[in-house]
């Protein structure tokens, strides 16, 4: 998959919920509610898909929460993700990202189509919103390379970005 003709990667600016990735195709963003710690959330995730390699950013607005609702919404975030994996065994790793304190995952188990699957991500919360930047998919899929370049081309800023995808 690295530098075959599937990929083909395009810096995304998305002012809306500030940030800027390089996604390995033209990303779609949708927003869902979701239902996380008792509560109902709005969940804005911005997508790509490459055969059957999910690449995503997907934000929170935690706006009304205390730091440790935020936190617990993170990990309930994580487990809501890992939660498409049966069967999952879970590394799981403090680190920091993008310059912020974050909670790395690297699960692996198997999906709803009975395929051995992973999920790779960063959990991790920033001017009040909690943000997920992962890749989910067959697990034969993944490339040590392409998740680097994925993980790499994403960094958080400020209102200088615009939308477009």
């Amino acid at each position: 998959m690295g530098c075959s003709p599937e990929l083909n990667w395009r810096v995304v600016n998305n002012h809306e919920l500030q940030f800027k990735a390089t996604f390995p195709d033209r990303p779609v963003q949708m927003a869902r509610e979701v239902r996380l710690n008792n509560a109902s959330h709005v969940l804005t995730l911005q997508a790509a898909k490459v055969d059957d390699l999910m690449f995503a950013v997907g934000a929170i607005s935690v706006n009304n929460e205390s730091v440790t609702e935020q936190h617990q919404l993170k990990q309930a975030l994580y487990s809501s993700m890992s939660s498409n994996l049966t069967n999952h065994r879970v590394q799981v790793q403090d680190t920091v990202y993008v310059g912020n304190q974050a909670m790395y995952v690297d699960v692996q188990g198997g999906l709803p189509n009975q395929v051995a699957g992973r999920l790779m991500g960063y959990f991790f919360i920033k001017n009040d919103t909690v943000y997920e930047v992962f890749v989910l998919g067959p697990a034969s899929l993944f490339n040590e390379q392409v998740t680097q370049q994925w993980f790499k081309g994403f960094d958080l800023n400020s209102s200088e970005y615009s939308q477009e995808g």
